[in-house]
């Protein structure tokens, strides 16, 4: 815990899909929470739409899908020790769909409210193209520009299942 009479550190975690904060810097979260950091994190995808190829045909079961991962998202947030989570809901393994200054312009008002003294993102090289276009957003949202707050560090992490693919 910090010391007394001090601010706690901030980390955001920014992610395409719910299970990549788990996999890529979750122990690592839960560590700095242990510590006395307070922790948040931002998922860009609902994380299910992807599994269809016409995700309109299949609108009823990406829904419930989506609502029971919420609820297995509010239960390891609440193990890590997340102060707070929000999924965005952009599409999940198509947000190359999505402009990049779109999804900057999405994680931006994060960055501004939380203030972060450090970012955890995606690795740029994971297989997964979505971990891609997340780091880019998050590299343009977070970038020093004069008067605006950005943050001390920014980490990147692999997230396994995307990158074993190499081999």
């Amino acid at each position: 815990m910090p010391p007394t009479g001090t601010t706690p550190k901030t980390l955001l975690v920014i992610v395409a899909h719910p299970d990549d904060e788990v996999l890529g810097c979750g122990a690592t979260v839960a560590r700095r929470v242990r510590e006395g950091w307070a922790a948040h994190l931002l998922i860009m995808a609902t994380g299910v739409s992807g599994r269809y190829g016409d995700p309109d045909a299949a609108s009823a079961d990406i829904e419930a899908g989506i609502a029971r991962l919420r609820e297995h998202v509010a239960q390891a947030a609440g193990l890590i020790g997340f102060g707070s989570w929000e999924c965005l809901g952009f599409p999940d393994n198509r947000l190359d769909t999505v402009s990049r200054m779109d999804l900057a312009h999405a994680i931006r008002p994060f960055i501004d409210r939380l203030k972060p003294d450090l970012v955890f993102t995606h690795h740029p090289g994971n297989y997964n193209w979505d971990h891609g276009r997340v780091f880019d957003a998050v590299m343009m949202a977070a970038r020093h520009d004069p008067g605006t707050f950005a943050p001390a560090q920014i980490l990147s992490f692999e997230v396994p299942s995307s990158t074993e693919r190499s081999r």
